[in-house]
């Protein structure tokens, strides 16, 4: 009887839907936004798909004309979660996070589409549910990369801002390499076991030793030292400026797990609580610590201040490695129903929740991203190459080699570097390439030389300065500095050219290709119409959304504009912001006991 009962309700709301398509064009007449109006959203005929789109579009239309359309979903969201939660949880179905993200990139109907987006009837950026399985532009190569040998068992990577280093993990030591001229520099003792490698971005570089449950520290000038001891074993760690967050197991087994923030100059350190099982890696956005579980619930979020804790579950999914640009986080590792097979997840870390997520045929062990591309590694050494906006597929990658045991991946001066076990059954090495970047018409192009890309239509082009028109299609844009030094070029090694105050506004002229520590260097213009580079991590939007900038001012910016506007020439920039004379880094907090009223994080960037 209640089985009849069901199947009697699913039959009158398929006819109540059916019905419904049937008056749309008297509706649509009256200006009603109806269920075959909803077909250019998602290709989801679910009746609760259906109602709940209808619900968003109409009190999108009830909120204030002065909101941005993702605060308008927002306060449509909080009006329709009843029907949020009828939302099927079936893989073949969009979720509300699916037809948020296109209805922001896509509209309601054709008419609030934004031009050169892919919208229409169940394009690309629409919500049709399920995983990405890779776009139509996907390509496969087998690359010969450039080989650095070195010793036994090269596991982690990190950029100073002048050289490359590789932990040894083998041999007991760390290797200096030098990718501007192909060389191999030196080699350093440290001590057991030494596993990842850091970098604060001013020169000293941060070595995790797991057989001595300890940090050594070697200095800009040379010399070496120990930083810390670590009471428990540890298994990853990553830098932000200030601390190295070091990911231990208390019992130096796989059921519990730590965060331990240590501070990079003096030592000093303190523990989070007791945090779920089975961590593996660990990565810093904002103000907060994201850890990578293969173990449900498989994330856990730090507050770097108060060091308190929060978990989040997401669906099918064992993370291994996980990255984060300025915008998302992306976990990899594994689905939960076949380990082999290997996994993707793109998170929005303000919302926490899933985006998209894409399958690939091996078990992701590393990730890493520039903000416009994110690059997983697979247990076998196979490399592919996603969008960093929507996880697209857009190149994999294997070595002419062979198969072989990734120890890390690092993208510095676009150039994508991957550390290897052993080559060729003898000792490790990293592998360097300059052409690993997919043939696509966004006008970034197989970037390996030192001009310019070229413009958006040449994908081929070979200038690796700066990414082509295409993908700076947004610039000039206003942004805001946290303050810091305007250096000549983009990267620490290129001298200063003036300072900026903490808040203070900037003119984003063009993003290049040069990441450090996860974000790129901009070229900027500054108060009285001066050029110069600032590195991404101390960037923030003002209006616009800038992709590899540091997410939204949290203050509010300082208008240093007393002079003229400009008239907008200076090849389309801003023009003049005007003068002003003080070129100190005001900033804000303290600078470390140095005497500076500057903020101490930017000091050295």
């Amino acid at each position: 009887m209640r089985k009849r009962a069901l199947i009697f309700i699913n039959s009158a709301l398929a006819m109540l839907l059916g019905c419904l398509v049937s008056i749309v064009p008297a509706a649509a007449a009256n200006g009603t936004y109806g269920p075959q109006d909803v077909e250019y959203v998602t290709s989801s005929r679910n009746s609760d798909v259906v109602f709940y789109i209808i619900c968003l579009e109409r009190e999108v239309g009830n909120t204030p004309r002065n909101l941005s359309m993702s605060d308008a979903v927002t306060s449509a969201e909080r009006s329709c979660r009843s029907l949020a939660r009828r939302l099927p949880n079936r893989g073949n179905q969009p979720s509300a996070a699916d037809i948020r993200q296109s209805i922001l990139d896509c509209g309601f109907t054709s008419a609030d589409a934004v031009p050169g987006n892919r919208c229409g009837s169940h394009s690309g950026g629409n919500a049709s549910g399920g995983s990405s399985s890779g776009g139509s532009q996907a390509d496969n190569v087998v690359l010969r990369p450039q080989v650095y040998r070195l010793g036994a068992n090269v596991k982690g990577l990190a950029y100073d801002g002048t050289w490359v280093w590789a932990a040894e993990s083998g041999q007991r030591s760390i290797a200096k390499l030098d990718l501007n001229t192909g060389r191999f520099i030196e080699r350093i003792n440290v001590g057991r076991s030494p596993e990842a490698i850091v970098s604060t971005g001013n020169g000293d570089t941060y070595t995790m030793l797991t057989g001595n449950k300890s940090i050594w520290r070697q200095r800009a000038n040379g010399r070496g030292s120990k930083l810390a001891n670590l009471n428990e074993c540890p298994q990853a760690m990553i830098a932000d400026g200030r601390n190295i967050w070091v990911l231990t197991q208390p019992d130096c087994d796989e059921f519990s797990s730590r965060v331990v923030k240590v501070n990079a100059r003096s030592g000093r350190s303190e523990d989070s609580g007791v945090l779920n099982e089975q961590a593996n890696d660990l990565v810093a956005y904002r103000n907060q610590i994201w850890i990578a579980h293969s173990q449900s619930p498989n994330l856990t979020i730090i507050n770097q201040r108060s060091m308190r804790d929060i978990t989040l579950r997401i669906r099918r999914a064992k993370f291994m490695a996980i990255t984060a640009d300025s915008q998302h986080i992306f976990a990899a590792g594994s689905g939960r129903n076949r380990n082999s097979d290997g996994l993707v997840v793109m998170i929005d870390p303000d919302r926490e929740r899933e985006l998209h997520r894409i399958e690939l045929p091996q078990k992701i062990t590393h990730i890493t991203s520039d903000g416009t591309y994110v690059v997983a590694a697979g247990e076998e050494g196979t490399l592919w190459v996603l969008s960093a906006d929507d996880l697209e597929l857009l190149r994999t990658i294997t070595m002419r080699s062979g198969s072989f045991t990734p120890g890390g991946v690092l993208i510095e001066d676009g150039q994508l570097l991957v550390s290897v076990d052993q080559y060729r059954r003898r000792n490790g090495a990293v592998f360097a390439m300059d052409d690993w970047k997919p043939n696509t018409n966004s006008g970034g192009g197989n970037n390996s030389g030192s001009g310019n890309g070229g413009s958006g239509n040449n994908g081929g082009n070979t200038g690796g300065g700066n990414a082509g028109n295409g993908a700076n299609s947004i610039f000039p844009v206003r942004a805001a500095s946290s303050g810091g030094r305007v250096r000549s070029g983009p990267g620490m090694n290129y001298g200063q050219v003036g300072s900026l105050q903490n808040g203070e506004h900037v003119t984003l002229l063009e993003k290049t290709n040069v990441v450090m520590n996860g974000f790129p260097w901009f070229e900027i213009q500054f108060r009285g119409g001066q050029n110069g580079y600032q590195w991404g991590g101390i960037l923030c939007e003002t209006r616009k959304r800038v992709p590899g900038v540091n997410g939204i001012c949290r203050t509010r910016p300082t208008n240093t504009n007393q002079g003229n506007n400009g008239n907008g020439s200076n090849n389309g920039n801003a023009g003049n912001q005007g003068n002003q004379n003080n070129q100190g880094n005001q900033g804000s907090g303290n600078a470390s006991n140095q005497g500076n009223n500057g903020n101490s994080g930017n000091q050295q960037i």
